[in-house]
């Protein structure tokens, strides 16, 4: 698919690049998931669509040795839409994926029903960008809500998809392969991931693979409903 859109950290040659997937042997698809998603492939004109792709997320976690951290991510956006996610642990060997309105790992379909935790309010923020995002947090949400740094969009938005957190904001720049994969996932389970002005984020501008304007996720299964996290967290914009 040489006029596929890909748009990636790691930036080769298409010589090079077909060397390298040329010598990668073919992965064992004989899963039951995998089997059942067979019929049901989705032809859309090929300009709709844009990859993104992590190969590695967590760098600085990586280096530090702190592998539950690091991820490698793949992202299908259709017209600028995540609609297939892909986020693998190459350590734990665990990888969650979603294709929305198709199917999604087994990981995440129990999650995709739990309801509010009987727990304050618990907040995933990044252990290397967290900036002021603590303390402003701590003052919009009240000294009770719990905060928990994580390295790793991909490890953070997953927290948010498996229950674990229940917000995740991020206020600096950060490439669209970092949250592409896991926008999609959270869409699967009826989740979101917008900017701090409530936008959704365009996955379709190759020449634009930054996003700024900060990011809040959730998933609607508690009492703190994602309208009432952006009312808050969008004085963010004005204090960071």
């Amino acid at each position: 698919w040489p006029s596929l859109r890909v748009v990636s950290e790691e930036q080769i040659n298409s010589q090079a690049l077909t060397q390298k997937i040329n010598s990668i042997q073919y992965p064992n698809l004989n899963r039951p998931e995998l089997a059942e998603l067979s019929n049901q492939f989705l032809a859309v004109p090929k300009e709709f669509v844009t990859v993104w792709v992590d190969p590695l997320d967590a760098t600085h976690e990586y280096l530090e040795h702190l592998h539950e951290f690091v991820t490698v991510m793949i992202c299908v956006a259709i017209q600028g839409k995540p609609v297939i996610g892909v986020i693998h642990n190459p350590f734990t060997l665990t990888t969650t994926w979603a294709w929305i309105g198709r199917g999604r790992s087994s990981d995440l379909i129990s999650y995709a029903k739990l309801g509010h935790k009987p727990t304050p309010l618990d907040v995933t923020v990044s252990r290397s960008h967290a900036g002021k995002v603590k303390a402003i947090v701590k003052k919009i949400f009240g000294d009770n809500v719990h905060i928990t740094p994580a390295g790793g969009a991909g490890y953070k938005t997953l927290s948010i998809a498996k229950n674990i957190a229940d917000l995740y904001i991020h206020s600096t720049k950060i490439k669209k392969w970092d949250i592409c994969a896991g926008n999609a996932i959270l869409r699967s389970l009826g989740g979101k991931m917008t900017s701090f002005s409530g936008n959704p984020i365009d996955y379709s501008q190759t020449d634009a693979p930054i996003h700024d304007g900060g990011i809040v996720a959730s998933l609607p299964i508690n009492e703190y409903g994602h309208e009432k996290f952006i009312s808050a967290s969008g004085r963010l914009l004005d204090l960071t």
